[in-house]
């Protein structure tokens, strides 16, 4: 009721047509009574939250399960709620507000109605990890305590074991989801240990290399044995100790290792540079080397003379020269006569068929190859050196066999050599995982990798099995679709 006026007097109370007056000694006073007439109350409206989790809504059942408020009350017209309100008043504490942690945002109500998404931090049913082995023995390893409790869906009745954290020295047997029975499941784990590799130089010392990635193996319990195979080197590193296989001790295997460098090999022949067909024009050495030993060279210097007695060389900018005297006693590629392309006979051998080529050759390296003549017999007093280039003007088929032309009447098969063109360019690997290297024949090389990322100086390109490659090292290439 509202309050209104009237007269109060302590005595009698008189009215006249005039109105209320004062009698004697009667005083009156007004005050507040309260009014008989009402006023109309505001109605209370009714609003609903709706929530959904990765664009499912919740149901009212799953709803009441996560203790969500999903319907309150107003009497003021409410156009939008804030999130923090939210947070405070509508969320248990396992649950946020996606892409809205601190509230910031507001939430539209229409029709009466808002509509929340909502993220599961944790949820309210905590479920109890049995680790196992293969005997179905629950495993006591401390490092798995972190892992023994989760938490999950109120409706959830089974588990990925992908969702579950393990440590490194575990792999769970499993790959299907686990059934959830009294708020458990049962996991069976494979035991592996951790082997580290220890990198040795040549003088005993540890390297600390940021380059050498690979510093542990994961193997199987129980190992006792490390194949060099699978250890992963750089491009730039060798194994100086022909060790197939490592013993481990104390979870730590050595590895002899040591970084190298590409040296070129200059030749002045009579106060001349000149390129000297066969003769090997680069070399690696230990990357702290300062100087080259001519023995260490594997050259056959018989046609020429070294001016002078020297036998050390001394590296300046990755290259050394090398001085001789005398000219060499055949000159091993002439350039090729004029004559139109196609096929051409060898009348010195009807059965083989020549054709015109031009193009640069290769030699695999690490051993010598032997040199045939037209008739394709094998030349006793000459060899090519291994990873030695040579250019070609010709190629013979002979009884089968493909022959390229090096010298006048010196031909080498094409099984032992591969063709390449010259590309002096810095090439970078992709992203990913380390990228695997092939010899020039193509074939993988199983202890060495570059890491992704890396910038590496190459001087070739050649297809090889079908793939163009580059040249990172001696006798290491690099898939072309490896590179950035």
């Amino acid at each position: 009721m509202k309050l209104g006026k009237g007269l109060i007097v302590t005595g009698l109370l008189f009215y006249s047509v005039l109105g209320p007056m004062n009698i004697g000694n009667i005083n009156a006073m007004a005050v507040d009574v309260q009014a008989s007439e009402s006023e109309n109350e505001k109605e209370t409206v009714n609003y609903n939250v709706i929530y959904s989790i990765n664009g499912k809504t919740v149901t009212t059942k799953e709803a009441k399960e996560l203790k969500l408020k999903d319907k309150f009350k107003s009497s003021e017209n409410i156009r939008e709620i804030k999130g923090k309100t939210l947070i405070k008043d509508f969320l248990p504490e396992y649950i946020s507000l996606l892409n809205n942690k601190d509230g910031e945002l507001s939430y539209a109500v229409t029709n009466k109605t808002v509509f929340v998404d909502i993220v599961l931090d944790k949820t309210s049913k905590p479920i109890y990890v049995n680790f196992i082995n293969e005997k179905n023995e629950t495993i006591n390893d401390p490092r798995l305590n972190r892992s023994r409790n989760i938490f999950v869906g109120p409706w959830t009745d089974k588990v990925s074991v992908s969702s579950i954290a393990l440590p490194k020295e575990y792999k769970a047997k499993d790959k299907d989801d686990i059934v959830i029975e009294k708020d458990q499941i049962n996991v069976k784990l494979n035991k592996f240990d951790i082997i580290n590799i220890k990198f040795i130089d040549q003088d005993n010392f540890k390297i600390t290399d940021k380059n050498l990635l690979q510093n542990e193996f994961i193997v199987p319990e129980g190992t006792r044995i490390i194949n060099s195979n699978d250890i992963k080197l750089p491009s730039n590193y060798r194994f100086i100790k022909d060790t197939k296989k490592y013993d481990i001790n104390n979870n730590e295997i050595r590895v002899y290792v040591e970084e190298f460098k590409n040296v070129a090999i200059k030749y002045n022949v009579n106060g001349k540079s000149a390129s000297i067909d066969g003769f090997v024009n680069m070399i690696n050495v230990n990357v702290k080397a300062r100087s080259i030993s001519l023995d260490s060279i594997p050259n056959d210097f018989s046609n020429y003379k070294m001016k002078g007695n020297k036998k050390d060389f001394e590296i300046r900018n990755n290259q050394i020269t090398i001085d001789l005297v005398t000219d060499p006693i055949d000159n091993p590629v002439k350039k090729p006569n004029r004559v139109k392309p196609g096929k051409v006979t060898n009348h010195k051998n009807p059965s083989a068929l020549v054709k015109n080529y031009k193009g640069t050759i290769s030699t695999h390296p690490n051993k010598t190859v032997s040199l045939y003549d037209s008739k394709g017999k094998a030349i006793k007093n000459r060899v090519l050196a291994g990873d030695s280039n040579w250019a070609s003007d010709k190629t013979m088929e002979l009884s089968g066999v493909k022959y390229y032309r090096v010298a006048t009447n010196e031909w080498i098969k094409a099984e032992n050599v591969y063709e390449y063109s010259a590309s002096q360019s810095v090439v970078e690997t992709s992203a990913g995982q380390f990228k695997n290297l092939f010899n020039s024949k193509g074939e993988l090389a199983t202890n060495r990798g570059l890491a992704s990322g890396s910038r590496w100086l190459t001087d070739k390109t050649a297809t090889i099995n079908g793939e163009k490659m580059y040249r990172v090292a001696t006798n290491e290439w690099l898939k072309a679709s490896d590179i950035k």
